[in-house]
């Protein structure tokens, strides 16, 4: 006999014992206690109820299989179902709609903070009904918090491997779990399975709570790798650029620039050149934007979700209060380097269109160098406030952004029903 059948007959033996000819635990009630619910397929609620009364029943039960038809019985109704109530001496509760109301905000698409909160809007909208029914009184409302899978348990364990790398027994014993993004709304379903790793000679557990911390740590692992991947694609246009200003003799054409001595064929690859730097800027602008792009979304992220216990907790901690203020503290300065080299490049360029109307081409050509000087500067800049995004990223704990469906559903639906109570008693006291 396994275990749980010895527990379910041990229990199963406790409520059947005898004291005093009679059962150690009564289920008998009073039949007036007997009640039915109306047909949730049909807008006449009021005819539900009144057939359900005919057949003596003092609870009733009115509500319907989704908001659609709710919205379709009239106000009148639930005012008529409580004088009915008051004549006959029934007590008539309220079914909230089955089909459409997941008062944690997940849809067939995944899950969604707009929705729960439409979701409380149409709980509200239910308790006005109910209130209705009684104004004096406390209407029961029956909720189906949600239809979402959650998790399975799996039944034949004992013949599983159920071991995890330490060959140590594991504690979770679930063979399907839905974990759920909280950043994306993305859901994704998680099932038990053996792993054979490579070196090893027996397989371990790979259960769905540990797939899960997997995705925590590997979806950030790519994202870190992606920035790197932008910081190397700067180093090698920085690299090819320097090539070819080499290949240009850059800083020659230059210098005979500054001395009035270049000839037509060396005008031709300075603008070349200059063309190559102003397109290296553009370059490393583009993926610098990028990368603080998603260097800002990644930090927003790990301090909303960050872990709190544990040792991913401990390194929040060490980053949050350590590494982090320094990082920010260089990269405040960088940006302000940047803003300023911006703004002077623009007033050359103001200065450079007054030139222009003028005609003073000496003025023209010197402000041009100053330009591609200050062009050069700026270029570097990026170059920093690159290496200190991609830093600050590669240090920066994964943050726990997959959670069980369930675990996570049970915080929104207690938010969602804590707000419609919160609503109803300034509605309704």
């Amino acid at each position: 006999m396994k275990e749980w059948e010895k527990e379910f007959a041990k229990w199963e033996k406790e409520v059947n014992e005898q004291i005093d000819g009679k059962p150690k635990i009564d289920y008998s009630f009073a039949a007036g206690r007997v009640g039915a619910t109306t047909s949730p397929q049909v807008a006449n609620q009021i005819g539900e109820l009144n057939s359900r009364l005919n057949q003596g029943l003092k609870a009733v039960e009115l509500g319907t299989m989704n908001q659609r038809l709710l919205d379709q019985v009239p106000e009148e109704h639930f005012k008529e179902a409580r004088r009915l109530g008051i004549l006959t001496g029934s007590e008539a509760s309220l079914h909230a709609p089955i089909q459409d109301l997941d008062l944690a905000g997940f849809t067939q698409q995944g899950w969604d903070p707009n929705e729960r909160k439409r979701k409380v809007a149409q709980l509200n909208a239910v308790v006005k009904k109910a209130y209705l029914l009684d104004p004096k009184g406390n209407t029961p409302i029956t909720i189906h918090a949600g239809t979402f899978p959650a998790q399975k348990w799996k039944k034949d364990w004992e013949d599983s491997v159920w071991k995890d790398e330490k060959d140590k027994p594991v504690e979770d014993k679930r063979s399907e779990m839905t974990i759920v993004n909280l950043h994306s709304g993305e859901v994704r379903p998680t099932r038990y399975r053996e792993r054979l790793r490579f070196g090893e000679e027996k397989p371990e557990a790979w259960t769905p709570e540990r797939q899960m911390d997997n995705s925590n740590i590997t979806s950030w692992h790519q994202e870190q790798f992606q920035l790197s991947q932008w910081k190397k694609a700067m180093d090698e246009k920085d690299a090819m650029t320097q090539a070819r200003l080499n290949q240009f003799n850059y800083n020659d054409l230059v210098i005979n620039r500054e001395k009035g001595i270049l000839t037509q064929e060396e005008k031709i690859k300075l603008g070349k050149a200059e063309e190559e730097v102003k397109d290296s800027i553009n370059f490393k602008e583009e993926l610098y934007q990028n990368m603080r792009s998603a260097v800002e979304d990644m930090y927003e992220r790990l301090e909303k979700y960050h872990y709190k216990e544990g040792d991913l907790g401990k390194e929040y901690n060490y980053y949050k209060n350590v590494e982090y203020p320094e990082f920010k503290k260089v990269f405040k300065e960088e940006e302000k380097k940047r803003a300023e080299k911006i703004q002077e490049i623009r007033k050359i360029r103001d200065d450079m269109e007054k030139a222009k109307k003028l005609n003073d081409g000496t003025k023209l050509m010197s402000l041009r160098e100053k330009q591609e000087e200050k062009m050069r500067e700026l270029n570097g800049i990026y170059q920093n406030q690159a290496d200190v995004l991609r830093q600050a990223a590669q240090e920066m704990p994964a943050p726990k952004l997959w959670r069980p469906v369930e675990e996570f559903a049970r915080e929104e639906t207690a938010k969602s029903l804590s707000e419609a109570a919160f609503n109803s008693y300034k509605e309704y006291g």
